[in-house]
């Protein structure tokens, strides 16, 4: 282009110079020098039109690399921000910040799209080809990125929804276990005789905490291992995790307390009626008059008596009743401790002052007892005395045997006589 420009400047060189002359070859010059000026014409826009297409192709050639770098950029970042250990709303965040260089990247797609197109109208069929293809790819490329990236964001905001139904459903179940929590650690106070209103109370309390703890459960588990969890939701699940472990060993620390003691109020009461029914039955002995009047058996009365408080038995019942009141009180209110200690005290004291009757009824069998192994044995020697004493039954018929017969009679009212002190005695 720039030769032809050269060399039609030469022409009009020499024409100037004064090479034709006369007035057909006047006509002649005019003519050439129209069309010198035409080409002169054609040969500038053409130059313009080139320059042109240059600057549209450098512009052209620049935005599809703009676009291409783009591409080349956020794909992996897309990956890296799926795969990132950010939490959902961090990565929601940068997705949006996605969206200002993507619609860059679209609007520099759209400014090379109207740029291909005026240089596909000064171009050959290849290369408006090679253009299109190009062009295409891009815009494929482009809307394969903001396709995924919206697809991305779709997946993060549902788990991001997921995410706010999981912190309303333990914010549920943390506020209904802290709410329960203060009954749970509570130990009540109960009632003497029996527990059942507190053990049916704790059943149902079981029940209902129970229930709840399998609702965290399963939230829990439905969350799996997401490490994108906020920060807010991730104090939530430690908070759930912390009462999961720690309210199933209190609830089973109180029904244990209350089912303990259960146990020992029936043992309690059950001893308590052994010990108070054993001491009747000890009184009522006690008052037999029939007892009393067996004096022949008096020593097996006394050993009886003896053998009462001598086993261990009654001690050991004693014993573990002290220690039962001592571990059931604390779980009384205060009148009722005052009033069971004080029932405590009168069967204690019932029981000593037993000890005591018994103790002198056993002095006074044993006594009963001795008098009457010495009445026996005084009855005997008196029953062997009066077989030794044997009185003449005939007094004799002279003088001799007359004496004979008086001192046999005055021995045998001797004899009498010891045998009447002995008896006496």
């Amino acid at each position: 282009m720039q030769e032809l420009g050269d060399f039609v400047q030469e022409q009009r060189n020499s024409l100037d110079g004064g090479e034709f002359e006369g007035s057909h070859h006047s006509d002649e010059l005019l003519s050439i020098l129209k069309t010198e000026d035409r080409l002169v014409a054609e040969i500038e826009g053409n130059v313009s039109k080139c320059r042109k297409l240059v600057i549209l192709n450098q512009q052209y050639a620049a935005l599809v690399g703009e676009v291409q770098s783009f591409i080349s950029r956020f794909t992996p970042i897309l990956s890296g921000i799926k795969s990132g250990p950010a939490s959902v709303e961090s990565k929601l965040r940068q997705c949006d910040e996605l969206i200002g260089p993507l619609q860059e990247a679209e609007a520099k797609l759209s400014t090379a799209t109207d740029k291909g197109a005026q240089i596909m109208e000064e171009v050959g069929v290849e290369d408006r080809n090679g253009i299109v293809r190009e062009l295409q790819e891009i815009k494929q490329g482009l809307h394969s990125l903001r396709t995924a990236a919206s697809t991305l964001r779709a997946e993060f905001e549902q788990l991001a929804s997921e995410h706010l139904k999981a912190a309303g459903e333990l914010d549920v179940g943390i506020n209904w276990l802290h709410d329960k929590e203060g009954t749970i650690k509570s130990r009540p106070h109960l009632h003497i005789s029996n527990c059942e209103e507190e053990l049916r109370a704790q059943m149902a309390l079981e029940t209902d905490v129970n229930s709840r703890l399998i609702d965290l459960e399963e939230i829990l588990e439905g969350m799996g291992q997401d490490e994108t969890l906020p920060s807010a939701l991730i104090e939530k699940v430690n908070e759930a995790k912390s009462l999961l472990k720690r309210i199933p060993e209190e609830l089973r620390s109180r029904g244990n307390y209350l089912r303990e003691n259960a146990e020992m109020r029936e043992k309690y009461s059950r001893l308590f009626g052994e010990v108070r029914e054993w001491a009747a039955g000890v009184e009522n002995g006690l008052n037999n008059e029939d007892v009393l009047k067996d004096i022949e058996n008096a020593g097996k009365h006394a050993q009886e008596l003896k053998s009462i408080f001598g086993s261990e038995e009654l001690a050991g019942k004693m014993q573990n009743l002290k220690k039962l009141l001592e571990r059931i009180l604390p779980s009384l209110l205060s009148g009722d401790q005052d009033a069971v200690a004080k029932e405590f005290k009168s069967l204690e004291e019932s029981v000593n002052n037993l000890k005591k009757k018994v103790h002198n009824c056993q002095i006074q069998l044993e006594k009963d007892h001795e008098n009457w192994e010495n009445y026996v044995e005084l009855t005997k020697g008196l029953d062997e005395l009066l077989l030794q004493i044997q009185i003449p039954t005939e007094l004799g018929a002279n003088l001799p045997q007359l004496k004979s017969s008086d001192v046999t009679i005055k021995a045998c009212a001797g004899k009498i006589k010891v045998s009447h002190h002995l008896n006496f005695l």
